[in-house]
């Protein structure tokens, strides 16, 4: 029988379904009333009767269903603290972007702004799939919305015809991230010169999703990753998509195992593909607890949460995921404020309902076992007011509640995940592990914030406006900190987020669509540009950098950016002596040094070393590939032949990654967890051992899948 899991996502319901299925044979799901649009994997996004759901579940080929969950959204001073005015020190040199793909998966764009249209008058946008719009035309093979081509959108330009492309944005945020990743610069006013707010790569190609906003269906956010991939495919040219979306709460597994992380790895691994997804803004909220049991006899643990407020005649309520490994045998009792306990409730047991006079208590401990993808026990608490149809009862006691575990040795972690009345947890707070959802995408690229300025020319009374409430340099309060939750299976993903960028406060490009505009003090000096702040602002600066890196060399792989980016990063003071950080990754953004390492460009190289070294790896350990350096002197005593190889523990070499000479300076390797035949190696210890004449050097690798 396959596992069903059908929790309340927060999206409307609506026939028909659309729902994530994971299949014994992505190849094979033939059930009357369903209509697979898109396969990820062994994932397929399928639209679903309510009649059909039984015989879906009851389907051999079936292996576990489940809702989709809702997402949400998360210059000129922001470039030149990431180095950019050392890549691109002047306008008409230094790359641009050009021959490479920006997707934008978010809630549109201004396509009629000057920013995104050429000098010549057409638009850059090469296609807008309008997932909100039901009119069509359909882009194939998805059944639903509208799609625009260059062509209409540059009929839409000159006038004529006017009216075809429908598609806008009217919350300004997906405008906002496009500017800073691929924004020309050319739209301005109030008689301000142009070409102050450029983003990262003004002159790449545009393919934009419109989501709408939130909440945002996850299963449309994947089909859009498919769009652009496929649209860039069609094209010949690489694309790296900008994802400054996130799970709309702190839901989920936080291991990389939610639905839409692996569908995003299953797109990657390529060469001439990339994603880059923000953080999260949780980074500063009292909403996550960690426990650890030891005692091999009898553990305890209680976690207090105060709930401040009722609100006469609306639903409130609180909800809590809690996720532990089976063999804890975590058993959790709800406490009320006047000090009754309900519980406790062992994990696979019945769901527990409580209609108490301080609110109804519902609690699901793994009623239907583990979860298929991580081999953990995930456990649900939902406390909210009492409804009946359409009447609420404020039921719910304002006051100290308390959540009671019990279990065997081990971790567990839990996310107070939703609330309606701002209830936060006094006690047990732990700022780690906030990213959301699909932040640990193994093969995707995770950026957290930090503040490149707090002041800027505004069209406010007090120009320039000053927040002398943050400090240039510093990690942003807001940005969510990993590192990820250790599943049962070993199978994490590590050294989440990889890298900090600016995202407080960032001056990019006003969408013309929003009804309200910005606050004066928001608005730039010219009217066409805003400020805001958000890792949804620090991810396109990521992206924007990957378009300048793909220029130049279109067949780099996700994991091969990734190992790029982590080397060039900056170690900030903050860092301390840590390799890697929760809040800042391996470190700040450097443009220059990215680019550097990618070869582009006549820079200035790095002394030429006395003697041969072997620099540590990094990431390590790693889940999607690792990269490493060696160092080459220019003696030709200690030079010649050079040979690098992956044993395995027992010292079989089962991968060789370079045979011969390498030229006299610092080279760049990479390895991405295969062995010579091209298959995924297991979890575990590896050896990389370097060899040449005055070189023998070794250094231990951990594969973590």
């Amino acid at each position: 029988m396959s596992g069903v899991g059908m929790a309340d996502s927060g999206m409307k319901t609506q026939e028909p379904l659309r729902l994530w299925v994971r299949l014994q044979d992505p190849k094979r799901l033939y059930v009357p009333g369903i209509r697979v649009e898109s396969v990820h994997g062994d994932l397929a996004i399928a639209r679903v009767k309510l009649a059909a759901i039984r015989s879906l579940a009851s389907d051999p080929n079936v292996k576990w269903i489940e809702s989709p969950s809702a997402c949400r959204f998360l210059l000129d001073e922001s470039l030149p603290a990431v180095g950019m005015d050392r890549v691109r020190p002047g306008p008409d040199t230094g790359p641009t972007g050009a021959g490479v793909i920006v997707g934008i998966v978010d809630s549109g764009i201004d396509w009629s702004h000057p920013d995104f249209i050429r000098p010549d008058g057409r638009s850059r946008v090469l296609y807008l799939w309008d997932q909100t719009d039901p009119a069509g035309p359909h882009p194939s093979p998805f059944g639903t919305g509208s799609e625009y081509t260059r062509a209409d959108i540059d009929d839409e330009i000159d006038g004529s015809p006017a009216g075809k492309v429908r598609a806008g944005d009217e919350s300004g945020h997906g405008t906002h991230v496009a500017g800073i990743a691929a924004g020309n610069g050319r739209g301005t006013g109030n008689g301000k010169a142009s070409g102050r707010y450029t983003g990262m790569a003004p002159e790449a190609d545009l393919i934009v999703v419109r989501t709408g906003t939130a909440p945002i269906d996850e299963t449309l956010v994947a089909q859009a990753l498919s769009y652009i991939f496929a649209k860039a495919e069609l094209h010949g040219k690489p694309a790296v998509v900008n994802l400054s979306i996130g799970k709309s709460s702190q839901e989920g597994p936080h291991d990389g195992t939610a639905p839409l992380e692996q569908s995003i790895n299953s797109l990657l691994g390529g060469g001439g593909r990339a994603v880059v997804i923000a953080a999260g803004n949780d980074g500063d909220k009292p909403i996550h607890f960690k426990g650890q049991f030891d005692s091999p006899v009898s553990n305890s643990l209680s976690v207090p949460f105060s709930v401040p407020s009722n609100t006469a005649g609306t639903e409130d309520g609180v909800r809590f995921d809690i996720w532990s490994p089976p063999y804890t045998g975590l058993t959790v009792s709800v406490v009320t404020p006047s000090g009754v306990s309900y519980g406790p409730l062992p994990p696979n047991s019945s769901i527990g309902v409580w209609d108490t006079a301080e609110g109804v208590i519902t609690v699901d401990n793994a009623s239907a076992g583990p979860d298929p993808d991580n081999d953990d026990c995930e456990m649900r608490i939902r406390i909210a007011d009492r409804r009946s149809g359409p009447v609420v009862t404020d039921a719910l006691a304002t006051g100290v509640w308390r959540l009671d575990f019990t279990g065997k040795p081990g971790r567990f972690d839990g996310w107070l995940y939703e609330s309606t009345m701002n209830a936060a947890l006094t006690d047990r707070v732990d700022f780690t592990t906030l990213l959301v959802e699909p932040g640990h995408a193994r093969l995707a690229i995770t950026v957290a914030s930090f503040t490149s300025r707090n002041t800027w020319p505004c069209l406010g009374f007090t120009n320039p406006y000053t927040d002398a409430g943050i400090t240039t340099g510093s990690i942003s309060a807001f940005s969510s900190g990993g590192g990820a939750r250790p599943n049962t299976r070993g199978s994490s993903s590590t050294a989440k987020p990889e890298l900090a960028a600016p995202g407080e406060y960032i001056l990019s490009t006003l969408s013309r669509n929003i009804s309200d505009r910005p606050a004066d003090h928001l608005t730039a000096d010219d009217s066409v540009h805003w400020a805001e702040k958000g890792t949804s602002m620090s991810a396109p600066h990521v992206a924007g950098l990957i378009a300048l890196m793909l220029e130049k060399d279109p067949s780099l792989t996700s994991s091969k950016i990734k190992g790029i980016l982590i080397a060039s990063c900056r170690k900030t003071p903050a860092m301390g002596s840590d390799f890697w950080h929760n809040r800042w990754g391996y470190g700040a953004m450097d443009a220059f040094e990215a680019m550097r390492l990618t070869g582009i460009g006549d820079r200035p190289e790095p002394a030429i070393p006395a003697s041969w070294t072997l620099e540590n790896a990094f990431p390590n350990p790693f889940n999607g590939g690792t990269s490493f350096a060696v160092n080459v002197p220019s003696s030709p005593a200690a030079g010649g032949t050079l040979t690098v190889r992956i044993l395995d523990a027992s010292g079989r070499t089962i991968r060789s990654l370079t045979k011969g000479s390498l030229s006299p300076g610092r080279t760049l390797l990479h390895w991405d967890g295969t062995d010579d035949s091209g298959r995924s190696l297991a979890s575990g210890v590896y050896i990389l051992t370097v060899s040449g004449q005055g070189l023998a050097a070794s250094r231990k690798l951990v594969l973590v899948r």
